[in-house]
This record gives structure tokens, C-alpha cells and sequence, in this order.
């Protein structure tokens, strides 16, 4: 059986970060064979659309949007 990883990272309002961030992020995946899902939890910035803009160009890459902040302490996925 091959090794796997998948990296998971939250985000709320990191809608500068996720532009400097995603590409090194995905680009690392890539290399390594691992799979990246972004879980934006509510964000009321362009957050949503800087994933989206990255999710549909990346097989590797997967992205999860909550439709309102859930916070640390949720165990729900998805809405």
C-alpha cells in the first residue's frame, strides 16, 4: 500500500493570506503526492472565491465552505 497524506487547513478571512499561501501550498502537494482541502468556515471576505478559483484548475485539491462560522469546537462537516 502507497504512503498518503491529506493536509487539511482552515481558513476564516484570510482571503490575503490565501493568495500567497495556496500556491506554494498546492504546488507542495503536488510534489509529494499528498492532497490538500482547504474548510472555510464562514468567512465573510473573498475568501470563497480565492479557493474556488484554485479548486477547479487542481486535482489534488479540494475545498469544504461552511455557510456561517462554526468555530473551534464544531464536529459538524459540510452544511
Amino acid at each position: 500500500m502507497e504512503n498518503s497524506l491529506t493536509v487539511i487547513v482552515p481558513a476564516f478571512n484570510e482571503e490575503k493570506s490565501l493568495k500567497l499561501f495556496l500556491p506554494e501550498a498546492i504546488q507542495y502537494c503536488k510534489e509529494n503526492d499528498f492532497k490538500l482541502i482547504i474548510v472555510n468556515d464562514g468567512s465573510t471576505d473573498h475568501s470563497k472565491e480565492i479557493i474556488n478559483s484554485f479548486s477547479y484548475k487542481e486535482d489534488q485539491f479540494a475545498c469544504i465552505h461552511h455557510k456561517v462560522n462554526k468555530g473551534y469546537g464544531s464536529n459538524k462537516i459540510g452544511d
